[in-house]
């Protein structure tokens, strides 16, 4: 009967050590929960903000868009140009090319002959399948470092320290406050320039400008789609929620209509990439608009 009571008395003696050990540790746990509730995430990973910083530069490049096709049009001078190009460097703290914007040498598409055709393509901008169901992101940034003679796997660019695929399964539009919008920040390190401007939401009168703006100037525009159940998407994509990259290598009938290659295209790690029948595809301006309104894209 001693030992009974002797091994009842140990038993409740365990327990409340236990208790006294797990109680920290459980309001820890609790604590960090609660710090990392504060950070919500869609499903693609991107930081849930009511609205996404403008970035140094990012006010001065669609001032230059719009001027560049106000010369298109007739509407504008070389020498209005160069001013807004300048400004844009400037911005983004690029003195040494805002040194060269005279001449226009760091924008050659600016030329009477080439702005007469209304379909243009970015000629070595070619499509790259995705490697993993989550991997669109990288294809993009592949297909479009490519033009720039940057020779990257999918895998270096899903890394941590740039597209930060893995980390979430998927490539956010908008990561953190510190590394904010990662596309850009791949696309201008390894292309070596200061080009590349998030614009979130545009407008389908911004974008016609804005893609007109960089397939002129040979530059492939990575464009972040985000789509919730039951809305407007491109023919073969599936229903429900779905976030994908893909890069913008052209623009036809003067940018009313929009052209892209398709990283779902041939992706075998994508289930229903035999939906997808080309590795190109083209959607009103207008339309494509509506499938970036939540995120946007990098030009």
């Amino acid at each position: 009967m001693l030992k009974t009571w002797k091994k009842a008395i140990s038993l409740v003696l365990v327990f409340a050590l236990s208790m006294m050990v797990c109680v920290p540790a459980f309001a820890e746990t609790s604590s960090k929960k609660s710090s990392a509730n504060k950070e919500k995430r869609d499903f693609d990973g991107t930081l849930i903000l009511d609205k996404y910083p403008v970035m140094p530069g990012e006010i001065e490049k669609k001032a230059f868009a719009k001027v560049y096709q106000d010369y298109q049009e007739g509407n504008a001078s070389q020498a209005d140009i160069e001013k807004k190009l300048k400004s844009f460097y400037i911005a983004v703290g690029d003195t040494e090319n805002a040194r060269k914007v005279s001449g226009l040498s760091l924008f050659p598409a600016i030329r009477k002959e080439l702005t007469a055709s209304a379909d243009k393509y970015i000629s070595d901008l070619y499509q790259i399948s995705q490697e993993k169901n989550y991997y669109c992101g990288p294809a993009t940034a592949e297909a479009i470092l490519e033009v720039f003679d940057v020779d990257m796997t999918q895998s270096e660019l899903a890394s941590n320290d740039n597209l930060q695929t893995e980390k979430f399964q998927s490539t956010p539009w908008y990561a953190d406050s510190v590394n904010q919008y990662v596309m850009k920040n791949v696309l201008n390190k390894y292309a070596d320039t200061s080009w590349y401007e998030p614009e979130s939401a545009p407008s389908s009168s911004d974008l016609k400008s804005e893609i007109r703006t960089d397939v002129d100037s040979g530059h492939g525009i990575a464009a972040n789609f985000n789509f919730k159940k039951g809305e407007k998407r491109p023919k073969g994509y599936i229903s429900g929620n779905l976030g994908h990259w893909v890069a913008i290598d052209g623009y036809l009938n003067n940018g009313d209509t929009i052209h892209w290659a398709e990283p779902i295209y041939g992706a075998s790690s994508v289930k229903w990439s035999d939906n997808i029948k080309s590795p190109y595809l083209t959607a009103s301006a207008s339309d494509f608009s509506e499938y970036v309104q939540r995120r946007g894209i990098i030009w």
